[in-house]
């Protein structure tokens, strides 16, 4: 079983902007918080929902190793490489998604590239997100407001 996502990592994340451009149009999210522009981009795409996937920092141990609470931040060219990693993943599988950025409100905390993933019949977001090793993404089904969403280890 995982233990709860520290306090001052769930705060970071639900005090963070996620926001990704797409025909001309910068949309944006909040943990919490309906995007009215996001709904009807999703509407648009005829899909119900989608999901901001970081590929910085990975929160889940690599396999084989135990648990910690330890989030360690990686340098600027361990996380180039996972972006790298991450888009070359989403390639594969196909689907699509739109590069994204998360900007936390707090300077303290540096800001995360990843994607945001439609999701749809042949989306394995939690295979991709135990793939990059993130404890959490971000979720927005159209209408709701967005939720952080925790990945549980495989075996769970």
């Amino acid at each position: 079983m995982l233990p709860p996502l520290p306090d001052p990592l769930r705060d970071a994340w639900s005090a963070t902007r996620y926001m990704f451009a797409a025909r001309g149009a910068l949309y944006e999210a909040r943990v919490g918080q309906i995007s009215p522009a996001i709904s009807r981009f999703l509407t648009e795409q005829s899909v119900e929902a989608g999901v901001f996937l970081s590929a910085f920092n990975p929160g889940l141990p690599a396999p084989g190793n135990a648990m910690t609470e330890m989030y360690p931040q990686l340098t600027p060219t361990e996380n180039a490489a996972r972006l790298e990693m991450l888009w070359g993943e989403l390639g594969q599988r196909g689907g699509r998604w739109f590069p994204h950025v998360g900007l936390p409100d707090d300077p303290a905390w540096p800001p995360e590239e990843g994607a945001f993933i439609l999701e749809d019949a042949n989306t394995d977001i939690l295979g991709l997100a135990r793939h990059l090793r993130q404890r959490a993404y971000t979720r927005i089904v159209r209408n709701q407001p967005a939720t952080l969403e925790l990945v549980p280890l495989a075996q769970e």
